[in-house]
């Protein structure tokens, strides 16, 4: 650790509580403390449970994808004053500085390149994107990304509710592949304000964990070991654009001679975890088939629309996993 960082780390540990001074990680606000959950997760109802992760909205039938994080400094007019940092050294790959156009409002989105796995995280609902910082910057960890607040597009979030959104993930398509199911999606007048790193490319698992109990060092090993809800095989012949910027999910080093698909395993959210090769024809259908599922996770998977059961009781890929696989492998 270099002097500024560890400066920064004890300077931060001193006035905001951040884990510790020798950290490679930081908490991404003053609030100090991820436990107890009732003092650091933002109740977007009446249920504290809303401003977790997972299917927490509407009594279950809505996903976050994020968790809130309460504000712990508020200015004379009852705004929110915390600031926001990034996490983990990386780069600012997007910045989003118009709350009107999207319902993240004000965001920032960071990837941690130095990782083995180089996961993003997103901060969201900024009242304030600090105007130093611009795409393409190198930032360290516990660098200064903005202001907590409560901006998003047209619907607003109520002062007393005022919350730092979270998120940690992984992108999936590269632009052409987005591109082209937002464009089927939506229409192509419906405009892409954000690119690849629009909410919609990105899927996400639970950050409270981590920051209540510490990074590991090896985050594709953690990835990689969350609980399997499903695999699927797909048929590919040539290595993903996904899994050369995610090699650590795979398998071994794979070229894409004899290529002739994938075995995936996925989350009950549909993040496409680990993946295995094989080169066998016969084992490669040409439209993805579901070939296992955890029958403890299944209905959460089909709550979120990860899987479906059909009157007969069959189980099938659900829309938000084909989605998935369409922005991953596009059309070969």
């Amino acid at each position: 650790m270099n002097i500024r960082r560890k400066c920064v780390a004890i300077f931060s540990l001193f006035l905001f509580g951040i884990v510790r001074a020798d950290a490679e990680f930081f908490l991404p606000t003053p609030n100090p403390s991820p436990q107890p959950e009732i003092s650091y997760l933002q109740p977007t109802c009446d249920e504290m449970s809303n401003g977790g992760f997972g299917m927490v909205r509407e009594n279950g039938a809505r996903y976050h994808g994020g968790i809130d994080i309460q504000p712990v400094h508020w200015a004379d007019d009852g705004e929110p004053m915390d600031s926001v940092f990034s996490i983990n050294d990386g780069i600012v790959v997007y910045v989003n500085d118009d709350e009107h156009l999207s319902n993240y409002g004000k965001y920032v989105v960071v990837v941690h390149d130095g990782l083995n796995l180089p996961v993003h995280t997103l901060y969201a609902h900024l009242s304030a994107v600090n105007g130093e910082l611009h795409i393409g910057d190198r930032v360290d960890g516990g660098r200064l990304l903005g202001v907590l607040g409560r901006t998003a597009n047209d619907c607003g979030i109520p002062q007393e509710r005022a919350h730092l959104h979270f998120e940690i993930g992984l992108r999936l398509g590269n632009n052409e592949n987005f591109q082209r199911w937002y464009d089927k999606r939506y229409g192509p007048d419906d405009s892409n304000y954000h690119g690849v790193w629009n909410g919609l490319n990105l899927v996400s698992f639970d950050p409270l964990p981590l920051l209540q109990n510490g990074f590991p060092l090896d985050i594709a090993q953690y990835v990689r070991g969350l609980p399997t809800a499903f695999v699927t095989r797909v048929h590919a012949h040539k290595v993903p654009e996904f899994l050369k910027r995610y090699p650590a999910l795979q398998d071994g080093m794979v070229g894409e001679e004899n290529l002739c698909g994938y075995d995936v395993e996925w989350t009950w959210n549909s993040v496409p975890k680990s993946w295995r090769p094989h080169f066998s024809k016969k084992f490669s259908p040409q439209s993805p088939v579901l070939i296992y599922w955890d029958s403890r996770q299944l209905s959460t998977a089909i709550n979120y629309g990860s899987l479906v059961q059909n009157d007969q009781d069959e189980i099938y890929l659900g829309h938000r996993t084909q989605d998935v696989l369409e922005k991953i492998l596009g059309k070969e």
